[in-house]
């Protein structure tokens, strides 16, 4: 049986595989080693736990032996430790792409795939509208629809990008209410309310 560190190592490879192939969408995939980096600023890993019981079991006539049960791994992904390394330029050591919102993107669709499992295709303008919620976001992690518009082109600009319309910026945000990123805020339906980490299990 894998130890926990190699369970930790696979599932974390496989994670940075599924990084660097979205972010291939905006050229060439991150190198999985560089994958590997943002991963690390992105997702915290438990592995699976296994126990053995030495009860006595119903089988095979005569039979009597031990059960293995499995207690599920976690993951928990946390977007604001991303946004923040990027933004801060921790990660600019180990390549950051030109346009930060790319490890935003690779992000997502990690999100989208395994805690969401919403059928929906991230694009680089849903990256590029999280980003700049979460630049503009305040202390209970809201951010007004006032001014958003505005703001992303601007983080757009910044990077040589085209701006939206206001029709692409709703679009984006209703995909990103739909993977579960964000949502409106409970006390003021004026603001976006921004998900800062979930948990999924796996075994």
């Amino acid at each position: 049986m894998d130890t926990n560190a190699d369970q930790t190592a696979k599932k974390k490879a496989e994670l940075a595989q599924m990084f660097s192939k979205a972010c291939g969408c905006f050229g060439d995939p991150i190198e999985e080693a560089r994958a590997s980096n943002f991963i690390d600023h992105f997702a915290s890993i438990t592995p699976p736990q296994y126990s053995t019981s030495l009860s006595f079991m119903k089988m095979d006539p005569g039979g009597e032996g031990g059960a293995e049960s499995v207690k599920p791994g976690n993951i928990v992904l946390n977007i604001s430790r991303l946004v923040t390394a990027v933004a801060s330029g921790v990660l600019t050591a180990v390549g950051v792409v030109e346009i930060p919102w790319t490890a935003v993107f690779g992000a997502l669709v990690v999100w989208n795939t395994l805690y969401s499992a919403a059928r929906v295709k991230i694009s680089e303008r849903d990256a590029s509208v999280m980003w700049t919620l979460w630049l503009r976001r305040d202390e209970e992690l809201t951010v007004p629809d006032a001014g958003l518009l505005k703001a992303v082109n601007a983080e757009r600009k910044k990077h040589g990008q085209r701006p939206l319309r206001s029709t692409e910026l709703r679009d984006a945000l209703n995909k990103l209410k739909r993977i579960r990123s964000i949502e409106r805020s409970s006390k003021d339906d004026s603001r976006w309310w921004l998900r800062e980490w979930v948990r999924v299990t796996y075994k």
